[in-house]
């Protein structure tokens, strides 16, 4: 499992991190984050596979594969 940041992920989408945690609360099936402790401002993870997975899964449903 390769760990990644919640804002090079938004980097990534081209969403600042808020706007980028707002589209992964709404996004339908988009992988739960992985907090690193229970304080509000712990780090936040995502696993890379899983959002690679779920990226490939909407380009097939938009083309309809």
């Amino acid at each position: 499992m390769q760990l990644v940041r919640r804002s090079v992920l938004a980097r990534e989408f081209g969403l600042t991190p808020p706007g980028f945690s707002k589209m992964a609360s709404k996004a339908e099936g988009f992988p739960k984050a992985i907090k690193t402790g229970d304080a509000k401002q712990a780090a936040v993870f995502y696993d890379r596979q899983e959002v690679d997975a779920w990226i490939n899964q909407r380009k097939e449903h938009a083309s309809g594969a």
